[in-house]
């Protein structure tokens, strides 16, 4: 039996990849950071929106608090095109109805708690995890390996209590 299903919403639920990459050129626009948006693939994808600004700027050591103003300023505009509709890929409603049955699905993602507890709602699928672990819930620069850990411990804690719960009856 498999123990837990470990996803990321974005790029795996929704590609969410146009929308995070528009925000935040449109957040480095803003606070008038010359950023060549070729170099988005290279310096950005796949980082925290923090991780994201800090590269595209030029890191966290040269002006954190430019960092922070393009980290704000792309989470906010991210939110607002979320809010304006995203659609689930193909398959995935069935995947997660399917998946839920058979093991606990976690999610963990590089993005924040506030846009996963928002994307999952609007997509219908918040009841559907048994655990989210976001950019929030750990110290380092997310994707980390220490939201793994979590998320696992977190899963062995709900499983350990489910085999206790079983034994009571």
């Amino acid at each position: 039996m498999v123990d837990g299903v470990l996803l990321d919403w974005e790029g795996v639920l929704v590609d969410t990849g146009q929308l995070r990459r528009e925000a935040m050129l449109r957040a480095l626009a803003d606070e008038g950071v010359p950023f060549d948006p070729l170099a988005y693939d290279e310096r950005c994808l796949g980082r925290s929106v923090q991780g994201a600004a800090a590269a595209a700027v030029g890191g966290a050591a040269s002006d954190p608090t430019l960092v922070e103003l393009v980290a704000l300023g792309a989470e906010r505009e991210f939110a607002a095109r979320l809010a304006q509709g995203f659609s689930l890929r193909p398959g995935v409603a069935r995947m997660m109805e399917l998946a839920q049955l058979r093991a606990p699905i976690a999610i963990v993602t590089a993005s924040s708690r506030t846009e996963t507890d928002v994307a999952l709602r609007l997509a219908d699928l918040h009841d559907s995890c048994a655990a989210l672990v976001t950019a929030d819930d750990v110290a380092d620069v997310a994707p980390a390996c220490a939201q793994y850990v979590k998320a696992l411990a977190h899963l062995a804690r709900r499983r350990l209590w489910r085999t206790r719960e079983s034994r009571r009856k």
